[in-house]
């Protein structure tokens, strides 16, 4: 089976029934950069899934310092190990492609080895897997936030970072606090 086939079986499968459109264009993408950056056969062995190595992926500078506390392999199928290394990834600057394709590098490793495994079996496994680590990875934002673009002068920009910074907040969380207490003041 050529390396082009085996990759069109994995997206083939990974972008099967996935509930609500929003998820399914978000599995989709993530399939396809799953085929792309995350699996591929060798082209020696059918059976041998090659998953990449976490210095593969981009990472936020941010993300480095994490990539040693997060859960691996079939800890990963543990709920509330998964939700907790998507949020800790969000909150690290992943942004949600870059979140899931990580979460995917740490857990297809522990599937590529099980040789008892058929590779439909183990790309089954990937893909159920893709698919909860995409809605652990949306489940993690708010849906409900509504994101202002609005331009403001440099030296405003550097009076908000320097307020932001006194409160030990990021510009973004002291802005929304702002916003948020003018708001309420409001009669």
């Amino acid at each position: 089976m050529s390396r082009s086939n085996d990759h069109a079986t994995v997206l083939s499968a990974l972008t099967r029934s996935t509930p609500g459109p929003r998820s399914k264009v978000v599995t989709s993408r993530a399939a396809r950069l799953l085929t792309s950056l995350l699996i591929s056969v060798s082209p020696a062995s059918a059976a041998e899934l090659k998953c990449p190595e976490l210095g593969d992926l981009r990472t936020p500078s941010l993300g480095v310092a994490i990539d040693g506390l997060l859960p691996r392999g079939q800890l990963l199928q543990q709920p509330d190990k998964l939700a907790s290394a998507a949020t800790l990834m969000r909150e690290h600057g992943f942004s949600s492609n870059n979140a899931i394709n990580h979460l995917i590098a740490l857990y297809c490793p522990a599937v590529a080895v099980e040789a008892d495994l058929s590779m439909q079996e183990k790309i089954a496994l990937v893909r159920d897997f893709a698919a909860e680590a995409t809605k652990a990875v949306f489940a993690s934002e708010s849906v409900d936030d509504i994101i202002f673009d609005v331009p403001l002068s440099p030296d405003l920009v550097e009076q908000v970072k320097e307020l932001a910074g006194h409160a030990g907040l990021s510009v973004d969380q002291w802005i929304a606090a702002v916003v948020a207490d003018t708001a309420r003041q409001r009669p």
